[in-house]
């Protein structure tokens, strides 16, 4: 559950990292107008923001779609359907 509510905010704070807007033909980091881009220091941090890139905004998704498809003839059971039935309230539980 807190996967969900943290992801938007990860995904965004790491891709971030690339919006740079040029003012007077040097470019800065959009989140903090005193780091520039593509110098030593932005390229300093960049392999922390690599990671932090394959782990959130490609990781997850990539994660989750692996565990649905390896999970895929369990949930295609008819007690799955009847809980996701009540879950979403189509149904009634008996």
């Amino acid at each position: 559950f807190s996967m969900t509510l943290i992801y938007p905010y990860m995904s965004t704070s790491v891709l971030s990292f690339f919006l740079c807007n040029s003012v007077e033909g040097v470019y800065y980091l959009q989140a903090d107008f005193t780091l520039q881009c593509y110098n030593d220091e932005w390229n300093s941090y960049l392999p922390l923001v690599i990671v932090g890139l394959l782990l959130y905004p490609i990781g997850i998704p990539l994660i989750l779609g692996i565990n649905l498809f390896r999970h895929r003839t369990t949930l295609r059971d008819g007690l799955v359907h009847a809980a996701w039935d009540i879950l979403s309230g189509r149904r009634q539980e008996t």
